[in-house]
């Protein structure tokens, strides 16, 4: 089976261009002052001490890895609306650079099809209210962790495909879903870009032993 080099640091113009677009963005909106959930979620910070915090609101609404972030952003930055911005930005962005690595991954001759998927997936007001109206969208960090775990299942799929090496790529879901319900049921597409990847290294993607692992991974 034929070979095929697979990078993604043609992403690395993509991804300076949006954090450039990112710092101009918030510079130009300023302090736009906190909306919706946002009184919410930082609410349980401002009542209850750290970690308190965190742990309470884990028990309360079971995500804890949306808890500790946004709370812990609370600790470092107060009610300071322009670091949460700009860090909410950066947040999609790197969601966003480490899809189109995944699918550089999967499909390596198609960089223009992959660059056009980050820009869409950064700018499309349907799927994503990032740069249009910025709250706590707890979603960028949950599809964040998914794209990484991902990255993870074909980065496993691409060496030795042994059964430990599935620990890190589960556990990076597991986070995913403990921060939101988003990436849910995502997982069931990951096949579709771990078997690509996985035969542009030259591997068989359909050996039965991997395809075992990988099912037993994703369920």
């Amino acid at each position: 089976m034929k070979r095929h080099t697979v990078t993604g640091f043609f992403l690395l113009p993509v991804a300076l261009g949006l954090m450039l677009y990112a710092v101009v963005l918030t510079g130009l909106t300023g302090d736009i002052g906190f909306d919706a959930d946002d009184w919410w979620i930082l609410s349980w910070s401002y009542w209850s001490p750290y970690p308190e915090s965190v742990v309470i609101y884990a028990k309360e609404f079971l995500r804890p890895v949306e808890g500790l972030y946004w709370l812990s952003m609370f600790e470092l930055f107060g009610f300071n609306r322009i670091a949460f911005h700009l860090c909410s930005l950066l947040l999609w962005i790197a969601a966003s650079v480490i899809m189109g690595v995944c699918l550089t991954k999967a499909f390596p001759r198609d960089r223009i099809f992959v660059v056009v998927a980050v820009a869409l997936t950064f700018f499309l007001p349907t799927v994503s209210s990032l740069t249009y109206i910025i709250f706590t969208d707890n979603a960028r960090l949950s599809i964040l962790l998914f794209w990484s775990a991902t990255f993870c299942f074909q980065s496993w799929a691409e060496k030795s495909t042994q059964w430990k090496g599935l620990l890190l790529p589960v556990l990076v879901y597991v986070l995913s879903f403990l921060t939101y319900e988003t990436a849910s049921l995502m997982i069931f597409g990951i096949p579709f870009l771990v078997l690509p990847a996985r035969a542009n290294r030259g591997a068989d993607p359909y050996d039965r032993s991997f395809l075992v692992r990988l099912a037993i991974g994703i369920t």
